[in-house]
């Protein structure tokens, strides 16, 4: 344990034959001014002090003072100046009810057991407190405790046990953990559609995946650099409707790189940084319009924090595959088939096959798209067959459809393997989408 002195509980002072300086006056003004700054009888600030402070028969007096500098100018009982010192501050410019151990810094307000306020890095071994911690940055080498705190630059410690709330942008100046992100493909770097160029939309209409036109549609551009990409809205607004099952209820904080504004639900469009409320389990729109955007982030947090970026591409896929389930292909080569689905003809010219999705999806399709038929054929009977059509079946689920595939020179009851060709291709399964 390490002991410190106290401090004198009184002031006092003394004339020049060493007697208390009764009747003696002290004055206080705001430093380098004569202006008079009050003092307070007691450590809670809410009596001041006569200006002067008269002293009493032992030369004393409770003088407290504020979280400011001051001048202070002593006198005798009949006026004349005895001392004037300018920029006196309290011993520590806070006022302490409990332990805070450990830490040192710059105070621009009173720091008490229940809060703290630094206009300056916070340093120390450790710290308690019972109520928040709020500071431009801080290093501590031992533990920290305390109910919430904000920080608006950088935090490093060994340890740290906060009972409430902790906000902060960003960890080792990158995001923070990952699948905090409620939006899917919020980065634009999944296009199972392959739009390109100029995009323009119907209302409703899909481009990039989960993006849909809004209500007066949408036309935009788009430009991958350095692996960000980012889109230019020219007209109307993308939509993307998050499914209930991927929210709870709280506060969230919508935001985004660029000149565009948004909004969560019937909120306002406003700029990056929107916040709003989202009752738990209903799906939720996040439209976007006109103006420039990259890395859209949806989080459950009253502050916007560094784009979660630690999504890898596949699982980025995944989730967007669960409402589109898609073939995609663009391969090279002279023997790069891959194989889509097997089945039977249940005539000479027509195979019924399985396609295995590659992810459940939140409801069977109800359509199918193909780039051209030309870009797929059937193989049986040792020889690779053109496809004329592809058409789904009625009877399709969320793991898999079946298809109807137009050959020709097949026979009742023969299997055949649906291919795609060495070439650019796709296979979409539609109507799983919001």
């Amino acid at each position: 344990m390490t002991a410190a002195l106290t401090p004198v509980p009184k002031i006092q002072f003394f004339a020049d034959d060493g007697t208390p300086l009764v009747g003696g006056k002290l004055y206080s003004y705001a430093a380098g001014t004569t202006t008079p700054l009050a003092t307070y009888t007691t450590y809670a600030g809410t009596v001041a002090n006569t200006n002067p402070v008269i002293l009493d028969s032992r030369g004393e007096a409770d003088v407290w003072l504020d979280n400011a500098l001051y001048k202070l100018a002593l006198y005798d009982s009949d006026n004349a100046l005895i001392w004037t010192v300018d920029n006196v501050s309290s011993v520590n410019s806070g006022i302490f009810t409990g332990p805070v151990s450990g830490t040192t810094g710059t105070f621009s307000g009173a720091l008490t057991a229940a809060s703290g306020t630094f206009s300056g890095a916070v340093s120390g071994t450790t710290g308690t407190f019972s109520g928040a911690l709020t500071a431009a940055s801080g290093t501590f080498s031992g533990n920290v405790s305390g109910v919430n705190g904000t920080f608006s630059g950088p935090v490093s410690g060994t340890t740290g046990t906060f009972s409430g709330n902790v906000q902060m942008a960003s960890a080792n100046g990158g995001s923070l953990g990952g699948l905090r992100n409620r939006l899917i493909n919020g980065g634009f770097s999944v296009n199972q559609r392959g739009v390109s160029g100029t995009v323009t939309l119907a209302a409703g209409a899909y481009g990039h995946d989960r993006w849909k036109g809004g209500a007066s549609g949408c036309t935009y551009t788009f430009a991958t650099v350095d692996n960000v990409t980012t889109l230019t809205i020219s007209a109307g607004s993308l939509i993307q409707v998050i499914e209930g099952i991927n929210l709870e209820t709280g506060t969230y904080c919508l935001s985004w790189n660029g000149t565009a504004t948004a909004k969560i639900g019937a909120g306002s469009l406003s700029a990056s940084g929107v916040t709003g409320s989202i009752t738990g389990g209903t799906n939720t729109n996040i439209e976007i319009s006109t103006g420039t955007v990259s890395k859209v982030q949806l989080e459950l947090s009253p502050i916007p924090t560094t784009f979660e970026s630690t999504r890898p591409y596949g699982m980025e896929l995944a989730l967007c595959q669960r409402y589109l389930p898609a073939y995609s292909y663009n391969m090279s080569g002279t023997s790069c088939y891959e194989p889509i689905g097997i089945g039977q003809f249940d005539s000479a010219t027509a195979l019924i096959a399985y396609c295995k999705f590659p992810v459940t999806t939140r409801v069977p399709p109800t359509g199918i798209t193909a780039s051209a038929a030309a870009d797929f054929f059937v193989r049986y009977n040792n020889a690779n067959n053109a496809v004329s059509a592809i058409v789904l079946a009625a009877s399709s689920g969320i793991n898999g459809a079946l298809v109807n595939i137009t050959t020709s020179g097949a026979s009742l009851g023969t299997c055949g393997i649906f291919y795609t060709k060495n070439t650019v291709g796709s296979l979409l399964f539609t109507g799983c989408e919001l």
